[in-house]
């Protein structure tokens, strides 16, 4: 679907939406994640086809956007979590569906600033990114490109302790 700028609320009680504040620009394949709060949109690719470093916050007590830090290297399809007060992003595509990356930066909201980490080995986008035991894991991916569409069976973690990453045991497929 193309970009949107629309963005909900899904009340799990009334099993009703409730139309909020609309994104500060039409994005899709953006990440979301939610921080003291607030909920950080980040990266994305605009209407006119182009990946985005976009960094909006938004506020539900006043239902209102702001810009952050943008992401420092634009990308979407991008991995997003949150452990200890920061924002990761790791992975994603910097361009077309065949350009992955395994960059990696973590969001300091206290100083409004991204740090370059060590970047993922496997160079990936779409894949499954959690925190585990203090570590963040990036769990498959995906590569397209004109002739096939390839999925990663890699397993790969973080240690944002010794800024290095591990290989785990891989899934038995691709995912």
């Amino acid at each position: 679907k193309d970009p949107q700028t629309s963005f909900a609320e899904y009340d799990i009680a009334s099993n009703t939406w409730r139309t909020l504040a609309p994104l500060p620009r039409p994005l899709g394949a953006a990440g979301l994640a939610a921080l003291n709060g607030k909920l950080h949109l980040v990266g994305g690719r605009g209407p006119d086809a182009k990946t985005t470093g976009t960094h909006a916050v938004y506020d539900p007590a006043s239902n209102t956007w702001t810009n952050a830090a943008p992401l420092p290297v634009a990308r979407d399809h991008l991995g997003i979590v949150t452990m200890d007060g920061k924002i990761y992003v790791i992975g994603g595509r910097t361009d077309q569906t065949v350009d992955n990356t395994g960059l990696a930066d973590a969001y300091d909201p206290s100083t409004d600033k991204w740090t370059s980490l060590t970047p993922m080995p496997t160079k990936r986008s779409s894949g499954a990114l959690g925190v585990y035991r203090g570590r963040l894991v990036f769990v498959g991916g995906e590569c397209k490109n004109p002739q096939t569409r390839m999925t990663f069976d890699e397993n790969e973690a973080y240690d944002p302790k010794t800024n290095s990453w591990a290989s785990l045991a891989k899934p038995n497929t691709g995912l």
